[in-house]
């Protein structure tokens, strides 16, 4: 099971208006880190906004420290206090912006054929896992057992 939020929606409707002037005026639909860096340079100032804005949360993509974050390409999601949960802030979300998260279900039967194709697509764990531990889980995969 996997569950999709509508970066969108968090983005255009969610966020205070001055951070979504914020993002209109960098023309980027996501924070990046030295954007998060110039808005809050402390993290202290990142969590102060819940004073003034509210529960925020705000989609970032994280610098490309590793092979691994390099590869995995993803996007990572933070709530504006360390007390603050995705989950609630999301739930409360939900009756206003009814399409705001969806979950996806994989039946089990069509897994097989979606791992062929993601294989087919060079999408594996020595992509996914950089290094011996995702070269060795591929390794036991291809060759074990089927």
């Amino acid at each position: 099971m996997i569950w999709c939020v509508d970066v969108t929606v968090v983005r255009n409707e969610l966020l205070s208006e001055r951070m979504r002037a914020q993002l209109h005026d960098e023309n980027a639909w996501i924070y990046n880190v030295p954007m998060l860096d110039r808005t809050f340079p402390a993290l202290k100032d990142f969590d102060a906004t819940a004073e003034t804005d509210g529960d925020m949360m705000i989609f970032l993509e994280p610098p490309s420290i590793d092979a691994r974050i390099h590869n995995q390409y993803g996007v990572l999601s933070v709530m504006n206090g360390p007390s603050k949960s995705h989950d609630t802030y999301l739930r409360a979300q939900v009756p206003t912006y009814p399409g705001l998260v969806c979950r996806v279900i994989v039946h089990r039967d069509a897994k097989a054929e979606i791992r062929d194709m993601l294989d087919q697509n060079n999408i594996t764990e020595r992509m996914l896992f950089p290094g011996l531990p995702g070269l060795c889980d591929w390794l036991c995969r291809y060759y074990g057992p089927s």
